[in-house]
């Protein structure tokens, strides 16, 4: 009988992630040579572009994640843990962009057991301009680098050089471009006799999909006649009274499908209580936007009316004062 090459070795599960819980701290760093105006809409969900004039596609975006004094992963080691008590294991943010089509890691932190700084240490990763958009995914990961020797009762243990353990937290999404903007807005090119704008969905489970156009998004149609007054000029794209209206519109209809498709989720969006949605979900992003805006769900008519006021004194205040 043919054998697998790594053995069924014990991994990080939602029990030793427990454990960790306030080790790890809940936010990122998203720093460049540029300020990319980086603004935390919930838990481990940012976008980016925030009165400033950072673009992914011109500037590099350096993320960071400080570890406090590391050596809470002294439980990792030895027969009750994961690893040999004589192993090295590697830390470090694994990132990941479907839109992209790309992924990677970052610098890689080396820990043994009694051998760290207590000062800590800082996780880093850089994304040069131009090599991502849409969603990226940065997960903190735990691997085996030097397996060590096992004794007679860790024979168990992960003693495989490169094993992946499992990752560490819940991951962090970062919305990299579109102007800040938290909406997912694809440019497509239509035809003259067709809708200048679109609501397009492709999700299954909104508390748990992403919130990113893979799986919804307002789809705006560059052949039309009148997309220049919907985009406005190419210095300050989408700033335009025309498309707060129709991204006004664009959310009452989120508002809705979720409603009539996915009522069980829908009855936890609006619920008081944490509806304890997976961070950057449809379902998340919808209570945050319908929270934040004060929408009142009560009628069609009163969900569309107050989506649009919302919007037009949300979208980027800052380019319309003065």
């Amino acid at each position: 009988m043919a054998r697998h090459p790594i053995p069924a070795h014990p991994v990080v599960d939602e029990g030793w992630r427990r454990r960790f819980e306030g080790f790890v701290p809940a936010d990122i760093q998203l720093e460049g040579p540029l300020t990319p105006g980086a603004r935390a809409l919930e838990p481990r969900y940012y976008t980016l572009g925030h009165d400033s004039d950072w673009s992914a596609e011109c500037h590099p975006l350096e993320v960071g994640l400080a570890l406090p004094d590391p050596r809470w992963l002294d439980c990792l080691f030895g027969p009750q843990g994961l690893v040999c008590g004589d192993a090295v294991i590697g830390l470090a943010l694994e990132w990941g962009s479907d839109s992209s089509a790309r992924r990677g890691m970052g610098d890689v932190v080396r820990y043994r057991l009694g051998g760290s700084d207590p000062a800590g240490c800082s996780l880093r990763v850089y994304l040069g301009p131009g090599s991502v958009r849409g969603t990226v995914v940065f997960d903190l990961v735990l691997f085996v680098l030097q397996p060590g020797v096992p004794r007679e009762d860790e024979g168990h243990l992960a003693n495989t050089s490169g094993f992946r353990l499992g990752s560490l937290a819940a991951v962090w999404r970062v919305v990299v471009d579109g102007d800040g903007s938290l909406f997912p807005i694809v440019q497509e090119p239509g035809s003259v006799d067709g809708p200048l704008w679109e609501y397009r969905k492709d999700w299954d489970e909104p508390d748990v999909d992403p919130f990113d156009e893979d799986h919804v998004r307002l789809v705006v149609y560059d052949g039309h006649p009148d997309f220049r007054v919907l985009k406005g000029s190419d210095e300050s794209p989408f700033d335009t009274p025309l498309f707060r209206q129709v991204l006004g519109c664009w959310l009452a209809l989120l508002f809705e499908d979720l409603e009539r498709d996915a009522p069980d989720v829908w009855n936890r969006i609006v619920a008081d209580e944490d509806a304890g949605f997976e961070p950057g979900s449809i379902a998340a992003a919808a209570r945050y936007l319908s929270r934040t805006g004060g929408i009142d769900h009560a009628t069609l008519a009163l969900r569309v009316k107050t989506s649009l006021a919302w919007v037009d004194r949300a979208v980027r205040p800052a380019r319309r004062t003065g």
